[in-house]
């Protein structure tokens, strides 16, 4: 028999494939390849990646974060390391990158907290101050560092210059909520009694067709997933149509069990010339409440839908902001949320505002921006579009006209379209069309703060704006806010404004609009109001609660003919409106919710109170059917009788007896209550499909910049091409991704060229210089800019002309240049100038990221007529790997069951074998 010394044949193998030998190898061709210093070289990188500063075992934690920020603020330096020992020497490569990233880990946390809320006048000054210390600092350090293995240049030019932001690509695919959770041989519990739906494909000019979905044809064939999938495929394969239905399984939560079952959802593939819609065989009454939950600065709202009924399952839950875009290294925050509207449609349009883009929407301009994102039926996002605030947007209101037009309310600041700002903020009003298209954008306001806070779109398409203001807006303002309603009509032109002169601050909170006056709620001095004027803005009657209270307000107000619905909260649980008054409100603020009757005067109703020692609130009321649904926010005691937690309901009530029918929970424990949407025709078979009623969207994959996001016609930047002059970049109504290249690459030329590149499902623009060109980007006028939208820096690129030596010389290697392109003009005077700050110096981080992971993981050496990879490379490639592992393979099985014998064969003997 025959008996290997496996180190040596593993060391000689490897060897034969490219990779180092093994360390236990004694064989001196074995150790002329990874010698005892090329070892403890590798060990030395392991170690010292290790105690990098941006690994998620050594990034500084929250509470140490701020304490560092504490001490900066105190005046001690951001840079806490030296480029040198004290006695003189060098520090290595690795400490000195180490001690440039945690100096600028100092400057982001100063931008860091002049971005935050809450920062006043005195402390953004101080901030300041504590950054240009910093930066010169920071600057020093980084000139003083003597690097041996790269060669990082302090205020190098990058060659290209990059898109931070990138715009979804386009799919032609649909994928649903979740449908089954459970074993693929079970029946599917929701399709069990529904007779199923019709589906129209639209062909172009071949025409419509029409392909009946009826699960009674599959008889006595239990429904599973997979055979209800193959019935609806068979059906449109016999119709002629492209598009198919196939299941897609989900990815188990982060604290699912092994031995929990299986969740899965369902995908349709299309065509782009196939446009698709769903028509319901029947339909039932639904209710949608939008919700938020979490602390505020990582909020996650949801739309949950329910059939309008006292038990039963939510038909979807859509989460609103959850699927932020992701791409180089910026991570969205996503969309604070405040108000929801329903589509003739089914759809759900949801308000509010991002300091981040959202749904592969590109960037926004200012600090933050309105907006405003579609849903359909089924809670599948649709579009997102954002108003362009040069400053700053924020998003409070949101209605929908008889066509589809979407109207949405709140203030800015800056420029917005066609608008300048003029006080500390101005109230805005923008539509949109139903497809996302942009449509008016208006401003109203004075020299001071306005805010638009509600908004009703009557049946003629005007709409109906109202909000608080300090400004002298129709009359002289009565001291601090006062509440207002404006009007404007479907094409904008501006129509009657009212100002409500009151005492101390007021406002208007919320807006409807019936056949022949619009309804304003609000507050002032203490008490409620609701008000009706005439179309034309003239007052009708008005009729006040009793005093609110410290927390109290009417949050929102719903009409239905003669029918009048109001909610909110109040300290006291008598507002002294009269009508039918019952409730349980305990100590404190409770909520509310009252049914007035519309007449020459107003009568109420009935008045419910509810609540019990925490706060409480009904924060958004619908009326559908003679019924009024409240969406609340109620407060509780944790178990330990001290925690505080929140709880989302749902309550129906008759509006002509104030009977409750039933009420619900809605999501998680700590979810807080924002909207509640009521649609007598919103639930149908297609629910346990997941499917929408009407219109499939896909992502569009080359339409107008202008309708995929923020960017407008006439925004603009600036190309200057070796120092010379400014040619300038215009977007036009119809540019696409792919326009936008071609023109800049018309422009450029020689110079250098424009791409798009793709990365995590995104396009964004990069432009290259040419060797020994130079290409600086400028930003367009406030209000205007392109780059800001497409995430383009405003700077410099530049690729130094390469030099070219004659065959026959010979030069010693070079090291890498890595430049750091840092800035030492950066600054900041406000929240909005911070985030902008602070991205440069993440990149300048990155930078020295990718100069130590050279050194770490550098490139094999290569020599002539050498293999591809150097076997001193200490990482194997993905091929070497698989042959090594064939060669450990074909060892093992030589090895199995060996015994000891002699030989003096010379062939196995240098293998190391014996006989």
């Amino acid at each position: 028999m025959i008996t290997l010394s496996t180190s040596l044949v593993t060391s000689y193998l490897n060897v034969r494939a490219g990779l180092p030998a093994t360390d236990e190898s004694t064989s001196s061709a074995a150790t002329t390849l990874q010698t005892g210093a090329q070892r403890r070289t590798a060990a030395a990188r392991t170690k010292d990646l290790a105690t990098a500063p941006w690994t998620a075992t050594n990034k500084p934690s929250e509470t140490v974060a701020k304490s560092r920020l504490a001490k900066i603020m105190d005046g001690q330096s951001v840079v806490q390391d030296a480029t040198k020992t004290a006695s003189g020497a060098r520090r290595t490569d690795q400490e000195q990158l180490f001690g440039a990233y945690k100096a600028l880990d100092g400057l982001r946390l100063i931008t860091e907290r002049a971005q935050s809320d809450g920062v006043d006048p005195a402390e953004m000054q101080r901030l300041q101050e504590r950054f240009r210390a910093g930066m010169g600092d920071v600057s020093k350090y980084l000139s003083a560092m003597d690097l041996q293995r790269v060669f990082a240049p302090v205020g190098a030019k990058p060659e290209a210059l990059e898109g931070v932001y990138g715009l979804r690509r386009g799919r032609t695919e649909y994928v649903t909520a979740p449908v089954f959770k459970g074993a693929l041989a079970d029946a599917v519990p929701g399709f069990q009694s529904i007779a199923g739906f019709t589906l129209v494909a639209n062909l172009g000019e071949v025409g419509e067709k029409t392909v009946a979905i009826d699960l009674s044809a599959m008889g006595a064939t239990p429904r599973t997933l997979d055979a209800v999938i193959g019935f609806v495929n068979t059906k449109l394969s016999d119709a002629g149509l492209t598009v198919r239905m196939s299941r897609v399984l989900l990815p188990r939560a982060a604290d699912a069990k092994s031995t929990d079952p299986e969740s899965y959802a369902l995908s349709l593939k299309g065509a782009a010339s196939e446009e698709l819609s769903f028509q319901p065989l029947a339909t039932r009454a639904a209710v949608t409440a939008l919700t938020v939950g979490g602390p505020a600065n990582v909020q996650t709202a949801r739309l949950t839908k329910f059939a309008d009924a006292a038990d039963g399952d939510p038909l979807y839950s859509a989460t609103v902001n959850g699927d932020p875009l992701r791409f180089k290294g910026n991570v969205a925050t996503g969309l604070d949320v405040r108000a929801a509207a329903r589509g003739d449609d089914g759809s759900t349009y949801v308000v509010g505002e991002s300091s981040m883009p959202l749904d592969g929407n590109l960037g926004v301009r200012g600090s933050a921006d309105l907006v405003l994102t579609k849903f359909d039926s089924a809670g599948r996002r649709v579009w997102t579009r954002a108003l362009g605030a040069s400053q700053s947007g924020s998003g409070y209101a949101v209605a929908v006209g008889a066509d589809g037009t979407v109207a949405v309310a709140g203030a800015f600041k800056g420029i917005a379209a066609t608008e300048t700002s003029t006080g500390e903020s101005d109230a805005v009003v923008a539509t949109f069309t139903a497809d996302g298209a942009d449509g008016f954008v208006r401003r109203l306001g004075g020299t001071k703060a306005d805010e638009a806070k509600a908004l009703a779109v009557g049946a003629d398409g005007t709409i109906y704006v109202g909000g608080r203001t300090k400004s002298d807006l129709s009359g002289a303002n009565g001291g601090g806010f006062d509440g207002f309603v404006a009007s404007f009509s479907a094409a904008g032109v501006a129509g009657f404004t009212r100002q409500f002169a009151d005492v101390g601050d007021g406002g208007v909170t919320a807006l409807a609009v019936g056949a022949d006056g619009v309804f304003a709620a609000g507050d002032g001095a203490g008490s409620g109001t609701v008000r009706k004027l005439d179309l034309a803005g003239a007052d009708v009657w008005s009729l006040s609660t009793g005093p609110l209270g410290t927390g109290g307000t009417i949050s929102s107000i719903a009409v239905d003919g003669a029918q009048i619905a109001i909610a909110g909260a109040a300290s006291a649980t008598d507002l002294g409106l009269g009508g039918a008054s019952a409730g349980t409100g305990g100590a404190g603020v409770n909520g509310f919710v009252a049914a007035i009757s519309d007449g020459a005067t107003p009568t109420t109703v009935w008045t419910r109170t509810f609540g019990g020692d925490q706060a409480d609130a009904a924060a958004s009321v619908a009326i559908s059917g003679g019924q009024i649904y409240i969406a609340a926010t109620e407060g509780d005691l944790k178990a330990d009788a001290k925690t505080q937690i929140t709880r989302a309901t749902l309550t129906k009530f008759d509006a002509a007896t104030g009977a409750q029918a039933w009420t619900k929970r809605v999501g998680a424990e700590g979810e807080r209550a924002i909207g509640v949407l009521a649609d007598g025709a919103g639930a149908s078979d297609l629910d346990a499909f997941g499917l929408p009623q009407g219109d499939l969207v896909f992502e569009a994959s080359s339409g107008p910049l202008v309708e995929r996001s923020a960017l407008r016609v006439g925004d603009s930047f600036s190309l200057r091409i070796d120092g010379g002059s400014l040619k300038t970049i215009a977007i036009d109504a119809d540019d696409t991704m792919k326009d936008l290249v071609t023109k800049l690459n018309s422009v450029l030329r020689s110079s250098g060229k424009a791409a798009v590149i793709t990365s995590n499902n995104s396009e964004s623009l990069t432009i290259t210089a040419a060797d020994g060109r130079r290409i600086d980007l400028v930003a367009g006028s406030e209000g205007k800019d392109a780059l800001a939208i497409l995430g383009l820096p405003a700077g410099e690129a530049r690729k130094p002309k390469a030099i070219v030596s004659s065959a026959s010389s010979r030069t010693a290697a070079e090291p890498p240049v890595i430049p750091l392109n840092f800035r030492e003009d950066l600054a900041f005077s406000d929240a909005f100038s911070a985030r902008k700050v602070r991205l440069d110096i993440e990149r300048v981080q990155n930078a020295v990221r990718t100069a130590f992971e050279f050194i770490y993981n550098p490139p094999a050496a290569k020599k002539a007529g050498a293999a591809k990879t150097s076997v001193n490379s200490t990482a194997p490639s993905i091929q070497q790997q698989r042959q090594l592992a064939n060669y450990q393979a074909g060892l093992a099985r030589l090895t199995a069951g060996t015994t000891t014998s002699t030989s003096t064969d010379p062939t196995l003997s240098l293998f190391g074998f014996s006989t």
